[in-house]
């Protein structure tokens, strides 16, 4: 279970988030929305570990979630996506992987690609990185490759 208890963010006088609190049971999911500035992105940080709150806790499975961010086991996927044109879609998946081992790695991007519904093909392909959604299914595979 993930747990956000009282978290608070001000930047200068500006306060962004004011005691935000609330819980995710493992398996389910939570839609975050609001204006533009309203510190969506602010929150989804600071549970990354990419921003650190001014007030609050977080908690995963009952532990504090104090690790630096690469050791969370936690990611977040940006609005606009980084993606790498001189990359295959397999090579971007795992760019940010921690697996050094060339054929898990391989066997991973093979996983994490048809669990996405991308075809072997696909999955070699350069012009195909450029196009529409395929930049959401490999950015959120990126995520899945820590």
């Amino acid at each position: 279970m993930l747990e956000v208890k009282g978290i608070t963010k001000k930047y200068e006088n500006l306060s962004v988030l004011e005691n935000v609190s609330f819980e995710v049971e493992r398996g389910k999911s939570l839609s975050i929305q609001g204006e533009s500035g309203c510190g969506k992105t602010t929150l989804l940080m600071i549970i990354a570990g990419l921003l650190e709150a001014d007030k609050g806790e977080i908690m995963f499975e009952g532990k504090p979630l104090d690790e630096e961010p690469c050791k969370r086991n936690v990611s977040m996927v940006f609005q606009n996506s980084t993606l790498w044109n001189n990359m295959t879609v397999c090579e971007n998946i795992l760019f940010p992987s921690s697996i050094k081992d060339k054929n898990e790695r391989r066997r991973e991007a093979e996983r994490l690609a048809k669990a996405f519904g991308i075809s072997e093909k696909e999955q070699q392909n350069y012009e195909r990185v450029l196009r529409g959604m395929m930049h959401g299914f490999v950015s959120q595979e990126e995520c899945g490759a820590f």
